[in-house]
């Protein structure tokens, strides 16, 4: 019983780091095509899924420790690739180890996918600070000081004279 909990919320583990992949994924598309206010909301799903993970880390951990203690198993790691070295069921072994591949290939995935991301938000910010230093003149450029002195004998642009 206490196995299939924790291949359950394995599962649950797998099943959020997807969303939050495609949600990555979405953010990605967002960020290319400046889509700021969509941006945002796809931060804001992000968050909340952050702490539906938090919440299903922690019921992990306590069903994998729920797990060696009705196990009789003394560890001071109570970790899936302890709890794997202790399974005497093969198939329960390849059933707990190929769900943990899974979460594993999520999870740098989803690290890939933000790096990405973070990567762009980055290239953005300098295009965005090399346009203001374009857009804003520089204290040299100013017609302040002696530097560009009109000229002062009053002639006109025009010759009168003509």
């Amino acid at each position: 019983m206490t196995y299939e909990k924790v291949l359950r919320s394995l599962e649950e583990l797998v099943s959020i780091h997807q969303e939050l992949i495609e949600i990555s994924q979405k953010k990605t598309e967002h960020i290319k095509v400046g889509k700021v206010d969509e941006l945002q909301d796809e931060i804001l799903h992000e968050r909340k899924l952050s702490l539906k993970l938090e919440q299903a880390e922690e019921k992990r951990q306590a069903v994998v420790e729920a797990w060696f203690s009705a196990n009789d198993i003394q560890s001071d790691e109570m970790t899936i690739t302890e709890m794997l070295a202790n399974i005497v069921d093969e198939e329960k072994q390849i059933q707990l180890a190929s769900v943990t591949t899974k979460l594993t290939e999520a999870i740098t995935t989803l690290k890939r996918s933000e790096q990405l991301n973070r990567e762009l938000l980055e290239q953005s910010m300098q295009f965005v600070q090399m346009s203001l230093q374009l857009l804003s003149p520089s204290i040299g450029e100013m017609n302040y000081g002696n530097e560009k002195q009109q000229d002062s004998r009053g002639h006109s642009v025009f010759d009168s004279r003509a």
